[in-house]
């Protein structure tokens, strides 16, 4: 079997993430064979490896990075430059999942997986790349609950959600709930009072203690029980 020809069946049977096992599954091919053929193209450069025992094909990262364990998608700052709610280049690749996974480092971004229950693995959608993407409030809600991002970071995008109309607001207050922290609701309101929104819904689930948005905060907001600055 030459090359060109497993490339096109991996693509025609979506296996954008693979293993050898997968490839003997799908060809017939001996073990052998198949890992020999897989060692040739990777160092040709036509697929990647990942890892012991996994490969991918040569696309997009944010596509890999949400195929390597399912369920899975990408969030947070990926997510917001996905959608167009920021102005930073992302340096990394956050991956919300139900598993333990060291980070890779792939092409010089590293793609970090962040474990949590499978209550909180919801609101992502599949695109046409076979990729699996958080909806924007989703990648708001992540992002302030794992404390992925800066409280600037955050804001700056929910800004920009707001203004081009990508994010609803009872969207965030739903998916916050869903995540059952009171913290976050107060960081949720907290954030939406900064972008000119007083969410009077949230009010009554807020933690009844003061939360701290970094280590070194200073300033005081006696409403939302925040400690900032």
């Amino acid at each position: 079997m030459k090359s060109q020809e497993l490339l096109e069946i991996l693509k025609e049977n979506v296996l954008n993430v693979f293993s050898p096992l997968d490839v003997y599954r799908i060809t017939r091919k001996t073990k052998h064979y198949v890992n020999l053929l897989l060692y040739r193209m990777t160092k040709k450069g036509l697929i990647m490896r990942i890892e012991r025992d996994k490969y991918a094909l040569k696309i997009a990262l944010y596509i890999i990075a949400s195929n390597i364990i399912r369920p899975s998608y990408v969030s947070s700052m990926f997510a917001f430059s996905y959608y167009g709610l920021t102005t930073q280049l992302p340096a990394k690749i956050d991956v919300i999942c139900t598993k333990q996974h060291k980070t890779l480092d792939l092409e010089g971004i590293k793609i970090r997986f962040i474990k949590t229950d499978k209550t909180r693995v919801f609101a992502f959608l599949k695109d046409s790349n076979n990729a699996f993407v958080a909806e924007p409030e989703k990648a708001v809600i992540d992002s302030l609950y794992f404390n992925t991002l800066s409280f600037g970071s955050i804001s700056e995008a929910v800004s920009i959600g707001l203004n081009k109309n990508v994010l609803n607001v009872n969207k965030l207050n739903d998916y916050a709930l869903r995540m059952k922290n009171t913290a976050l609701m107060n960081k949720l309101g907290f954030l939406l009072a900064d972008n000119g929104i007083d969410d009077k819904n949230i009010y009554p689930d807020i933690s009844k203690n003061y939360v701290k948005l970094s280590k070194s905060g200073a300033k005081i907001d006696k409403r939302w029980k925040i400690i900032y600055g």
